[in-house]
């Protein structure tokens, strides 16, 4: 059956939750939206934390718990492929009745058929803890789509799978590596000893007497992916890793320097005709150095300026046309994590604020990319070839980090 769709219903968080740093209604801390690795925890440094009392997924959850991690605590994803098995019979089950309210991890509930998923959503629905719930056969996993519903590449850190409902197959642990963040962590319980091996570059890093932990490869995965089909703009000013990066661009890529001067030819005939046909558009904000500092433009108004009118021309050219997707990605350098260019701020905040205002059925997917320098250059080209889903993600030294919810207790919350 494979991929059938997701129950969006099925959605529960903490009732309390409402905003950004709203206070736990108990007093027991409050929810923040912070900037969190998507890379998981070292599998080394893990199992030195497992119980001894066997491998299960309360035992693995608080192993995860206890890492040492800078900051606010982390949220956890975990994905459960149940199959058609008993909800009771479950790894989350088990796991709820020991903490209800689930603790810092959000659960991805998946069954293999449409009915399964109706049965997962009436037992987990009601519960305390933050589930979602998709209908993913893992017996059929070149069926599941993770450009869609609410799996996607690179976003959990655990999965979990029983090797009675399903068998492990080649096929199956490629759309877990997929599925799992660089160095995520794969349960399957009750396996069986002939089960299809996940293959180079995994570990196994726990066993006990009713399942085994397989921890991915460290870094992205590389399905070696094609290059988004179709035109593509890279417009950068002089100065900017723009430049560089259009050399590395796919080769039906067009590099474009716009100045708030030399804006009218957006407006030109021949403008507007390749803005129908666009799948890509790569705009680097006007950063010059290390430090990000242009003394002509110290606040960075320039940038905002041309990014404000390249979307009117867009939505001008698209307008009631019949025009492919075409992802809008804005990149800039030290405008996030930790700003090192406050004048790169002003374009991030304007395109979050202005990407939720487009009309979708102009068919613009704008995300936000923002770079440490130079050196992150080869994992923007990865996501230029890999869709994560996400609507804004910082580069630092490689690796991806992300924006989640995550809970600060109260001891910790100041």
């Amino acid at each position: 059956m494979g991929y059938q769709g997701i129950v969006e219903s099925g959605f529960r968080m903490p009732g309390n939750i409402r905003t950004a740093q709203k206070r736990d209604a108990s007093g027991g801390g409050k929810y923040e939206v912070r900037w969190q690795p998507k890379s998981a925890h070292n599998a080394s440094a893990l199992t030195s934390s497992l119980p001894d009392d066997g491998l299960d997924l309360t035992g693995l959850v608080g192993a995860l718990e206890r890492q040492p991690t800078p900051g606010a605590p982390r949220s956890y994803r975990v994905a459960e492929f149940t199959q058609a098995a008993d909800p009771r019979q479950t790894a989350v089950a088990d796991y709820l009745r020991r903490v209800p309210d689930g603790g810092p991890a959000e659960f991805w509930l998946l069954g293999a058929s449409a009915e399964q998923t109706r049965r997962l959503t009436e037992a987990f629905g009601p519960v305390g803890a933050a589930t979602r719930f998709a209908t993913a056969d893992l017996s059929g996993p070149e069926a599941i789509d993770l450009g869609r519903g609410p799996l996607a590449a690179c976003a959990c850190d655990l999965a979990v799978v029983d090797a009675r409902t399903t068998a492990l197959t080649a096929a199956s642990w490629v759309l877990l590596r997929r599925l799992l963040l660089p160095g995520g962590l794969v349960l399957v319980r009750h396996p069986d000893p002939g089960f299809a091996h996940p293959g180079p570059g995994w570990s196994k890093v726990g066993a006990g007497p009713h399942g085994a932990l397989w921890a991915a490869p460290p870094g992205l995965f590389d399905d070696e992916a094609a290059d988004l089909a179709g035109p593509r703009w890279v417009i950068a000013g002089e100065g900017s890793p723009g430049d560089l990066w259009a050399d590395q661009a796919a080769r039906n890529a067009r590099r474009l320097a716009l100045r708030p001067g030399g804006v009218g030819w957006l407006w030109s005939g021949q403008a507007q005709q390749e803005m129908r046909a666009l799948r890509a558009i790569d705009f680097f904000g006007d950063f010059r150095g290390p430090t990000g500092q242009s003394r002509r433009d110290p606040l960075g108004v320039q940038p905002v300026t041309c990014f404000l009118a390249l979307l009117r021309a867009l939505a001008a050219a698209r307008k009631e046309q019949a025009c492919p997707p075409c992802r809008l990605t804005i990149i800039t350098c030290g405008a996030t994590l930790e700003v090192r260019a406050p004048q790169e701020t002003l374009l991030w905040g304007a395109a979050r604020a202005m990407g939720r205002e487009l009309d979708p059925a102009l068919r613009l997917d704008v995300r936000l990319v923002d770079i440490g320098g130079l050196a992150d250059l080869p994992t923007l080209s990865w996501l230029a070839r890999h869709d994560v889903r996400e609507r804004a993600l910082a580069i630092r030294k490689g690796r991806l980090h992300a924006l989640r919810l995550v809970h600060r207790p109260a001891a910790a919350s100041g």
